[in-house]
């Protein structure tokens, strides 16, 4: 399989883009948002995805009904974010977005080392959940990116780790997802969703690299260098990943 990352992930921000637009709630408009709603609803994902895992093996039934609230939950909170960004503070908007890209990161890897040894309908929810939460992860990282030279230099530094966090940890989600493509029961057509959201990742790893050369000149002079060290190791990471695909 080779792919060309960088068009994935170029494609992959316009497309999370339109979704923001195309996927907002009716009542968004006369909805206010806050940080308070965003880390409720956070909470209230990660606590559904807890009983995906808790019943998985147990009772697929119960865990694909936690998974759509999972990601009901989640993309809640992002929307939440996603409207802070047009009306709350500089500070306020990062956190949310922190939140939101932290629980995403964690839903793919849930979902991919649960895929492992589910089956049937369930296995299928979890691969059709992949792309969307690691789309949904690029889109706040991209938003969160935006707002890294409007903080102050202690938020700066909470921001970039989140950042370099989360696009540092998509190497080993690819190498993750790739080895579930080695299951020897796995239906063409899940093969066909962890195939997309491997490319999806690659596309994410591209993106994030090229995201934080661009904010270095912005972010406060002290953090500069951290950002660049932890650069170059995801540069070499993207290398690997590229000679991968």
């Amino acid at each position: 399989m080779r792919l060309d990352v960088r068009a994935v992930g170029t494609a992959l921000v316009a497309g999370t883009m339109l979704m923001a637009v195309a996927a907002a709630p009716a009542g968004a408009a006369t909805t206010r948002p806050s940080l308070a709603r965003t880390v409720r609803d956070v909470r209230a994902a990660d606590s559904e995805l807890a009983q995906v895992s808790r019943f998985a093996s147990s009772d697929s039934v119960v865990a694909r009904s936690a998974l759509k609230r999972a990601e009901s939950d989640i993309a809640a909170a992002a929307h939440q974010a996603r409207w802070l960004h047009g009306s709350g503070a500089a500070t306020t908007t990062a956190s949310a977005f922190e939140a939101v890209a932290a629980q995403y990161e964690l839903d793919v890897q849930t979902y991919t080392a649960l895929l492992k040894d589910s089956s049937g309908a369930l296995r299928k929810a979890l691969a059709q959940a992949l792309v969307p939460s690691i789309a949904g992860d690029t889109q706040a990282l991209g938003f969160l990116g935006e707002l890294t030279g409007k903080l102050s230099v202690p938020d700066a530094k909470t921001a970039t780790t989140t950042l370099t966090g989360v696009i540092g940890s998509m190497p080993t989600e690819v190498q993750s997802l790739t080895g579930l493509m080695n299951i020897s029961d796995l239906p063409a057509q899940i093969q066909q969703m962890i195939a997309q959201a491997i490319a999806t990742a690659g596309g994410v790893l591209d993106q994030g690299v090229t995201e934080l050369e661009g904010i270095i000149p912005s972010l406060p002079t002290e953090i500069q260098p951290i950002v660049q060290t932890v650069l170059s190791t995801l540069t070499g990471a993207l290398n690997t990943v590229q000679t991968t695909l």
